[in-house]
Formats: structure tokens, C-alpha cells, sequence
């Protein structure tokens, strides 16, 4: 559904020495017409990357723990980098919601064995969950 609102402009007709108004269409802003059009259907929209996750409102990517918060992102694709077992952002292993929690994930952040850079850091995969 595309709302149009109408702007005036003053026409003067010079034969006759009248002004009337004329309506032109003008297109409403973008972000407008999301917010109209998503009006009832907030089960067809998503929490965008980076917002705090909310219950019963699936993310656009997953919902991860991070520290104090949840907060929606993209998920991290097997044998990307995580940042440790305590949140689980893998593809197949994260879910939507917050309020759904992690349920047999086939996925998930585990440590590499390895140690990197300068500190010695713990790298962490997202890696098959093994029975």
C-alpha cells in the first residue's frame, strides 16, 4: 500500500483573474509508508542487526548474548570466528527470538585449541556440535 499525500500550489488563470488551487501528487517519505504499511503485520518485520533482541519479535539474523544484553546480528557462518562458548551467534546453532532460547543447536562457538596474537587469545569457531 503506497500513500500519497497532495501538495497545493496557487494557479492563476489570467483570462479570467481567478486563483485557484491545483493539487499535485507528492510521494510520501519512505520511511513513512514502512511504519503505515507494517501497521497490523508486525509479525512480517524483524528487529534489524544491532538492536536489543525483544520477546515474541524474531531478529532479521539471530539473537545473541552478549555480556549484559541480547542483541540481534548476522549469523556467523561454520568455521567463522566467534567470540567464545558463553553466546552461540552460529548459523544453525543461534535462534531467532529471545524469548525461545537455544533448543539442540547443530552448531556451535567452541574453541580451536589454538592460541592467537599478541596476548595469546583463545580462538573460538563456530564448529559441529559433537555428541
Amino acid at each position: 500500500v503506497t500513500t500519497k499525500y497532495t501538495s497545493q500550489a496557487a494557479v492563476v488563470d489570467e483570462v479570467s483573474n481567478v486563483t485557484a488551487l491545483a493539487s499535485m501528487p507528492v510521494e510520501a517519505p519512505q520511511a513513512f509508508q514502512q511504519q503505515v504499511s507494517g501497521q497490523g503485520k508486525e509479525e512480517e518485520q524483524c528487529i534489524p542487526d544491532s538492536e536489543a533482541c525483544r520477546d515474541g519479535v524474531d531478529c532479521c539474523g539471530v539473537c545473541v548474548f552478549s555480556g549484559r544484553a541480547s542483541v540481534c546480528q548476522t549469523c556467523t557462518p561454520p568455521g567463522g570466528a566467534c567470540f567464545g562458548p558463553y553466546s552461540n551467534p552460529c548459523c544453525g546453532g543461534a535462534t531467532k527470538r529471545y524469548d525461545l532460547g537455544i533448543v539442540d543447536p547443530a552448531y556451535t562457538c567452541q574453541s580451536t585449541g589454538q592460541r592467537i596474537g599478541e596476548y595469546g587469545a583463545e580462538q573460538f569457531t563456530c564448529q559441529p556440535v559433537t555428541p
